[in-house]
């Protein structure tokens, strides 16, 4: 079943064909795994990957039926412990061959940046509606989140919330959750590597003008 936060399914398609491209909405996703590894002795071996596998939740890339690679983006925003938080972005832009979104079917819209992370911090993106969100990053983010530095913050249930937001063709969808985790030091105390593998439901934050439709 759809964990929409915003109304029905049918609502929400109703709003997307009057607002056109503004539609846009919130929904409960549970999370699979998040992995974050911050080494300050080797910044190169830094390193996240985020994974929801919510088949339920209706994992989406909006009405559009577009196959237009220059159309599409994604982020994935992580707060943690409500301390620190960071971005990684896989910004609009068909692929070049070096980076850029590949495909953007029904099925499966994918982002690969060869380059990561001298060319932004995401190397791989990938979107199936439906099915799968994921974010592979090489480094702490193009807004870089400091586990390190924040120290351990775990406890708080969730101690991570996660948005993966998808914007195609104009339509926002944003997919939020919550996460437990383990902290440990790594690399001799000069490192930190957090891994959330429990999901918690949590609620998107509110929208940047505070409103549904942006």
């Amino acid at each position: 079943m759809q964990k929409m936060f915003i109304g029905s399914v049918g609502a929400l398609v109703a709003a997307g064909l009057m607002a056109g491209s503004a539609m846009a909405a919130d929904i409960q996703c549970d999370g699979k795994k998040l992995i974050i590894v911050d080494k300050l002795s080797a910044a190169s071996k830094a390193k996240a990957v985020y994974v929801s596998k919510d088949q339920g939740c209706g994992i989406t890339k909006g009405t559009s039926v577009t196959t237009d690679t220059s159309v599409i983006s994604a982020s994935l925003d992580v707060n943690y412990g409500g301390s620190t938080s960071g971005t990684w972005d896989a910004p609009l832009g068909s692929s070049d061959g070096q980076k850029g979104w590949l495909v953007n079917k029904g099925t499966v819209a994918k982002y690969v940046n060869k380059g990561a992370p001298g060319t932004g911090s995401t190397k791989v993106a990938v979107v199936k509606p439906g099915k799968l969100l994921k974010i592979v990053g090489k480094d702490l983010g193009d807004s870089p989140i400091d586990i390190f530095g924040a120290g351990d913050l775990t406890g708080g249930s969730p101690d991570v919330t996660t948005v993966f937001t998808v914007t195609n063709d104009g339509q926002t969808n944003r997919h939020c959750g919550g996460l437990d985790c383990s902290y440990k030091l790594i690399a001799g105390d000069s490192g930190a590597k957090l891994v959330c593998k429990a999901p918690v439901a949590a609620s998107c934050p509110a929208s940047p003008s505070g409103a549904f439709i942006d």
